[in-house]
């Protein structure tokens, strides 16, 4: 259970959001497959294709907030495996800073598990995930997360095992892990949660 396909945590969102032309064209669908294959070379290529599609009143759109942060996912996958440089890799993303962007939905857990929102120091202020792939064997982000209206440390763990979706603004990109598992720091301001438990 925590060790949750990319993909599967993704689909929980695609159901929640508003239809678009963009989610019924072949690049939608090729992206999808990508992801369920973990092919991260062709899922960077196919959400910055999809990304550049968003048409300019839709750039705010939970869609295309989403597809910043696949950008994202996929570039840090491909910076693990060392098919980038993390100085290629984050002039690719840099662009994405001050731009919102919206996580695939993820489980409450009160212990730490990858692929889950955690809090920080059990407090509500700031939370963490920790996002992998499938197997949980590699670190592709660390992702900070500094919620618009804190979370009631109460609600935060009567939530455990229930899946919220977040979405907030990029502040800052950098890199880490510069000789051993490189991967993307990410802290992400103004964040909303939305339930995915309807």
């Amino acid at each position: 259970m925590r060790k949750i396909a990319f993909l599967l945590l993704l689909v929980i969102c695609f159901f929640k959001l508003q239809a678009q032309s963009i989610t019924v064209t072949q690049e939608w669908n090729s992206l999808i497959k990508s992801l369920r294959d973990e092919n991260w070379q062709e899922t960077n290529r196919l959400s910055i294709l999809c990304l550049d599609k968003v048409t300019a009143s839709k750039t705010e759109d939970d869609i295309a907030a989403l597809l910043r942060y696949m950008c994202i996912f996929s570039e840090s996958a491909l910076v693990n495996f060392n098919n980038v440089t993390q100085d290629e890799a984050i002039k690719k993303v840099a662009q994405f800073e001050g731009q919102a962007i919206m996580l695939p939905a993820y489980p409450v857990s009160v212990k730490f598990a990858p692929n889950s929102i955690l809090t920080c120091n059990y407090k509500t202020d700031s939370l963490f995930i920790s996002a992998t792939n499938r197997a949980g064997t590699n670190i592709f982000c660390f992702e900070y997360i500094i919620p618009g209206n804190k979370w009631r440390l109460e609600d935060f763990n009567s939530s455990a095992g229930k899946f919220y979706r977040l979405k907030g603004i990029l502040k800052s990109i950098s890199t880490e892990g510069h000789i051993l598992f490189p991967r993307f720091k990410l802290i992400i301001d103004q964040v909303t949660y939305t339930s995915e438990n309807h």
